[in-house]
């Protein structure tokens, strides 16, 4: 067993030392959202919020409690991430007992992981903590059909949800496994009992705050009704990634045509879970939503090699040929700056420091939000992106200028639109905001390339 744990231990240096050294992402949601919070602003009222609520709240108490910087949410996502290895391992324990495979369902994410481009702090990998920790305790369920379990990750599976509305996929392909496994309605009443708490804790806070009607319609409306007309809002994989997830799930086919796969209720488990986590990631594809997934698939790879030995180069192969063409792609990464945490990006929030008192509102069409976060300055309420899945919404150029007539900006950073399709997130300009911005504004100095400041009249 201690030949387990120092390899435990040496699988987390090893993916530590890899964050730490790969290009992090800093994505302008990360800051601004949580920032615009401890500010006094309030979610779904005030600013967009397009996700579900308790990422930016846990946010805004680390930032609030520790300060807000890059090394705070550096250790933040660090700190998710390692704390889901953990919890694969723990998987892995209750999978194979005290074996050294158990070790390697963690080797297979770690090794993949970074490569998926997971050096980062976004909602799925935010859902990594909870969503494994239902999966580790329902599977404590599935041994003993104790309903305490069930209770508990109702509970976990809830704050999931909580943290990204999509993983409504997951809480189904556990509720059709429970079809499958023939459970008793008091089963589903302690997972419906566990689930129910988080979330009538969360909308009585919505509603006491007056917020209520405006989350559902950016966590419910906006994604049901309008983004499926916006163009250019979805993103599906290139023939490059579909190939490279095939050839990765290549192996997989082997295990449904074998009586392992009649056998294993937990095996069962996990390929519901690995087809729900991947329809996690649509409609904005991208491999980073497939954190979930990895995971997932990392537990079946095991599964199947440590069953399957006369096949075990067909599970091997896949995996390092993949793994090392993304990881060939991914060297230049290594000792690169932070992604929009950057030299431009400093010098545009110093220049809008030197422009404006702290009290000014400014607003920024183009820029993205972390500037705000970094020049120390809000923009007026409501405060709506530049997105054009926002403000081709009927009413929503309105709602914002009805801010601007209330608390107007005493400069706006414009960026010139670039070539390219109109809606794309460079080049579109919503048309209403930026004839108010020529009527009631100036044009100054370029502030970097292509980034101009309007004065007001």
């Amino acid at each position: 067993m201690k030949k387990i744990y120092l390899g435990l231990s040496g699988l987390l240096a090893v993916h530590l030392l890899l964050l730490a050294n790969l290009r992090f992402t800093a994505w302008p949601e990360m800051f601004s959202f949580a920032y615009l919070i401890n500010k006094g602003y309030l979610i779904y009222k005030d600013f967009h919020h397009a996700y579900q609520p308790l990422l930016p709240i846990i946010l805004a108490f680390f930032y609030k409690t520790f300060g807000i910087s890059i090394l705070v949410l550096k250790l933040v996502s660090w700190g998710i991430i390692l704390f889901s290895d953990l919890l694969i391992f723990a998987i892995s324990l209750k999978l194979f007992g005290r074996k050294v495979i158990a070790l390697l369902p963690l080797a297979i994410f770690v090794a993949l992981q970074p490569a998926f481009d997971g050096n980062m702090l976004w909602y799925d990998t935010a859902i990594l903590p909870t969503f494994l920790g239902a999966t580790l305790i329902f599977l404590y369920w599935l041994g003993n059909r104790e309903r305490k379990y069930l209770f508990l990750s109702g509970v976990l599976l809830s704050v999931t949800l909580l943290i990204k509305q999509q993983s409504v996929l997951l809480v189904l392909a556990f509720l059709i496994f429970m079809i499958y496994k023939k459970a008793t309605l008091k089963d589903y009443l302690n997972l419906f009992i566990g689930g129910i708490i988080p979330v009538i804790l969360v909308y009585s806070w919505l509603a006491s705050i007056g917020v209520f009607r405006d989350y559902i319609f950016w966590t419910f409306t906006l994604p049901l009704k309008w983004l499926p007309k916006v163009p250019g809002y979805k993103t599906l994989p290139s023939k490059t990634d579909i190939v490279a997830l095939a050839f990765l799930v290549l192996p997989i086919t082997n295990i449904f045509r074998s009586k392992l796969y009649t056998k294993k209720y937990e095996l069962k488990l996990l390929l519901f879970l690995l087809f729900a986590t991947f329809l996690q990631a649509f409609p904005r594809f991208s491999f980073f939503h497939l954190q979930a997934w990895l995971v997932i698939f990392s537990l079946i790879i095991a599964v199947g090699f440590e069953s399957m030995k006369r096949v075990r180069p067909l599970f091997s192969f896949p995996i390092l040929f993949v793994g090392l063409m993304l990881w060939v792609n991914k060297l230049p990464e290594f000792g690169q700056a932070v992604r929009f945490y950057g030299q431009e990006e400093i010098k545009l929030a110093e220049f809008i420091q030197k422009n404006s008192n702290i009290s000014d509102k400014i607003y920024l069409l183009g820029p993205h939000s972390l500037t705000y976060v970094l020049s120390e300055r809000t923009p007026p309420k409501p405060w709506i992106e530049n997105y054009v899945w926002h403000f081709e919404i009927p009413g929503m150029e309105e709602k914002l200028l009805q801010g601007f007539s209330l608390s107007p900006p005493k400069i706006i950073i414009w960026s010139e639109p670039r070539p390219g399709p109109w809606y794309d997130l460079v080049t579109y300009q919503p048309e209403k905001v930026t004839d108010w911005i020529r009527t009631n504004y100036k044009k100054g100095e370029e502030v970097e390339s292509g980034v101009f400041v309007w004065y007001k009249n």
